[in-house]
């Protein structure tokens, strides 16, 4: 019986040559391509016509969000809540090349939306060389290095090209860009940003293409060096197979790996219960399957096993699994029984297993089916938490998208020759889980790379909890055929190998809370009780009166709020002036500078580059509502309000800063409704007229119109949950910075009181 004791292995990126040649490539494409497409979006759009292009081509846009084409924060960069603040600088780039290619110019290219154009340099074609280039430098995220061989023939490329398109200004730019270093911090900021745009632009829609779908190259394809650059000379691209892709390609028919250990059999499992009273709860992580084969694959990693039964949810295997030096975790190990719609069924024995072992995370394991071999082979592990089912969720939290990047590091597949077959971990893939009556839904949506038919999987959302998918691939959804029971074996075992993996390093779990039910509620072992996630209850996302009223008010704050405190900013620090505000001979600047470099870190990297850009205008447009309410604070001459920023002012006291911080108190109050999200409407009436007047007051009198067309404005479901989390977000991110933010203040009042005391 193999044992689950693999090391993790920390992350790290320390800066070398070829790593700092990567990033260079990524921040020039972040950088300049994004003005590079701004200014072409620009040039077949002027400003000036923006909003009549937006009302002419709504209809089109509307069907690409519906498509999920367009998200929705893109969505209302089109159509923001202030009609009148909407602008192309808010476009990312994948906005931007959504929009070049779906509405205003709709040619396909000669050599089609996937090639080099060679010597086509219409508008089309031009496009797509920044996308076939951008996709060539992405095709090195694995390493994030570059050497320099290859960095020239990049550089030369995306040059030439952005160049030609954006003009010969751009020249100037790109050779200062090559020669300016950059500091580790900054070169991972960039690594991100790129990561972030690729994600971002994972599907394009090209509505005179038959209306299919058109996909980027996908991660994983060009991780493997799917893309080559040997058809330069042609102007075209060649796609070279190597071999791991061949292997891909063939690997439907080729003959199973041989597993590295033993499987343990049903007759190795416990045949003694322990009494449910003498269980040490609560757990730490709950392993969830369904097959048999899955059930044993995760029990083979399962130390020191026993097994014990509770009435509301059957058997239930405990164990541990730990590091070397002792450090142990509590897992519960499940076989959930199958169906959605029976007495007994997963949902119903889920949420009592829950209350019960109160985990701190949920990993359903176990095997599904791939979308194609190009995307992912047999035997390859799917860890997502990213799912897309019948019916829109909530997204997971930042912790485990945070977790699930690094699953990987330390892992090796159980297989006999492993490095041979070279199995795969995907760990940013999207999972399409449905059940057989919306197997329709299959083909719809090309980002995913993976599906699971069951359809439970989409059911973990409706529950408070944190959770992951991690599978192994054992089929593909158009060749059935390749299925077998040796692969079903191997995909369930790597999958639980890489879930032991993870475990293995209990120190990454060891802050994370447990489920907690109500406590309003008697618990007994017997009894579960009513959890705080019920499932039978409505999910914190259903639409009522209450819950819209919930979220109009976060869409009040973060949409209109925003605005007005950049409105606010632009007052006191004119765009005409900003350059010479923040310069280098400012006195801001050290003050910034201290805020980004001093011991509480107050400003991260992202935000230094939105203020300190390295080849485009600085503009307050690009500030998010943490950089401007930190920017106010500290350079606006701002004096803090009587009662301090955290406490709601007295009504007559109306100075700009008695307005910033009452809209936080607001934010803060609206924010405490969070864990129900919803208002009743007396109290939303009195929530919106006093944010109504804090924000008028600050923004100006025209503010009003767009304040009171919001509120008659009905919002999609999808549209109320972007507005919740957008709160949550801006929360949270408030939250990091107001300790520090007040220490800093309160160690410049103490200085300032020192000085006065020696010049009396």
């Amino acid at each position: 019986m193999f044992q689950g004791g693999m090391s993790s292995v920390t992350p790290s990126s320390p800066s070398t040559r070829e790593t700092s040649n990567y990033a260079q490539l990524c921040r020039l494409f972040v950088e300049v391509g994004s003005c590079v497409l701004r200014d072409t979006f620009d040039r077949l759009c002027p400003p000036k016509d923006l909003p009549a292009f937006l009302a002419q081509n709504k209809t089109k846009l509307q069907t690409l969000r519906k498509e999920r084409v367009l998200s929705i924060s893109q969505w209302h960069r089109l159509y923001p809540a202030v009609r009148s603040s909407v602008s192309s600088r808010d476009y990312d780039s994948s906005l931007l090349l959504c929009l070049l290619r779906n509405i205003v110019d709709q040619t396909l290219p000669v050599s089609g939306w996937s090639n080099l154009p060679g010597s086509d340099t219409r508008v089309e074609a031009d496009i797509t060389g920044i996308k076939i280039l951008r996709d060539r430098v992405y095709s090195h995220v694995t390493h994030a290095s570059v050497d320099d061989s290859k960095f020239s023939l990049h550089w030369n490329d995306i040059k030439e090209t952005f160049v030609r398109i954006g003009g010969a200004h751009y020249e100037n730019v790109i050779n200062d860009l090559k020669i300016d270093h950059l500091e580790a911090d900054f070169e991972e900021h960039y690594r991100e940003l790129f990561r972030e745009w690729l994600k971002d632009d994972d599907c394009i829609t090209d509505k005179n293409n038959g209306d299919k779908t058109v996909k980027k190259a996908s991660k994983e394809e060009v991780r493997e060096g799917s893309i080559g650059i040997s058809g330069q000379q042609s102007g075209m691209e060649e796609v070279v197979l190597t071999p791991v892709e061949k292997k891909s390609a063939e690997n439907c028919s080729a003959s199973p790996p041989e597993i590295s250990e033993k499987l343990p059999t049903f007759s190795d499992l416990p045949n003694i219960s322990h009494h449910w009273n003498n269980i040490e709860l609560p757990v730490d992580i709950l392993l969830l399957t369904e097959e048999d084969c899955e059930f044993l694959s995760c029990f083979a990693y399962l130390k020191e096993p026993i097994r014990s039964y509770n009435k509301n949810i059957g058997f239930v295997y405990f164990g541990c699994i730990g590091d070397d030096k002792g450090k142990k975790m509590k897992i519960a190990l499940m076989r959930c029984p199958k169906g959605l719609a029976v007495p007994g069924d997963f949902l119903s024995v889920l949420r009592d297993a829950i209350s019960l072992l109160r985990p701190k995370v949920i990993f359903s394991v176990g095997a599904c089916s791939g979308f194609n071999s190009r995307k992912v082979k047999l035997g390859d592990v799917v860890v997502s938490s990213k799912l897309i089912s019948a019916a829109p969720k909530t997204p997971p939290s930042r912790e485990i998208g945070n977790l699930i990047k690094y699953v990987a590091d330390g892992w090796k597949a159980p297989l006999q020759n492993a490095d041979e077959y070279n199995a795969k971990v995907h760990c940013d893939g999207v999972v399409l889980s449905i059940s057989e009556a919306n197997k329709d839904m299959i083909g719809q949506h090309p980002e995913a790379i993976a599906v699971e038919m069951e359809g439970v999987g989409s059911h973990l959302f409706d529950f408070k909890m944190e959770w992951v998918f991690v599978k192994g691939i054992k089929d593909f959804v158009d060749d059935r055929h390749s299925s077998s029971e040796k692969w079903t074996q191997i995909a369930c075992v790597m999958a639980a190998s890489v879930v032991a993996n993870i475990l293995s390093d209990p120190v990454i779990f060891q802050d994370w809370r447990h489920f907690t039910t109500d406590t309003s509620e008697s618990h007994t072992p017997g009894n579960p009780g009513k959890g705080s996630f019920m499932a039978t209850a409505p999910s914190p996302f259903v639409s009522t009166k209450e819950t819209a009223n919930y979220a109009m008010l976060c869409r009040l704050l973060v949409s209109v709020g925003s605005q007005v405190l950049r409105s606010t900013f632009d007052k006191i620090h004119p765009p005409a002036t900003l350059r010479r505000v923040l310069g280098g001979t400012s006195v801001h600047y050290a003050t910034l500078q201290s805020l980004y470099k001093g011991k509480k870190k107050v400003l991260n990297s992202m935000q230094w580059a939105k203020l300190y850009p390295a080849h485009s205008p600085v503009s307050s447009a690009t500030f998010d509502i943490t950089l401007l309410t930190v920017l106010l604070r500290n350079i606006c001459g701002l004096s803090p309000p009587a009662t301090g920023w955290d406490h709601l002012p007295p009504a007559s006291n109306t100075s700009i800063a008695d307005d910033i911080a009452r809209l936080k108190y607001y934010r803060n109050t609206v924010h405490g409704h969070a864990s129900q999200a919803s208002v009743d409407d007396i109290s939303f009436s009195a929530y919106w007229l006093e944010i109504r007047e804090a924000l008028v007051r600050l923004g100006g009198a025209h503010f009003q119109a767009s304040i009171d067309n919001l509120e008659h404005d009905c919002m999609d479901r999808d549209i109320e949950e972007h507005y919740c989390e957008l709160m949550k977000q801006w929360k949270k991110d408030d939250d990091s910075i107001k300790d520090k933010l007040e220490e800093i203040e309160g160690k410049e009042n103490i200085f300032h009181c020192h000085m006065d005391s020696h010049m009396v």
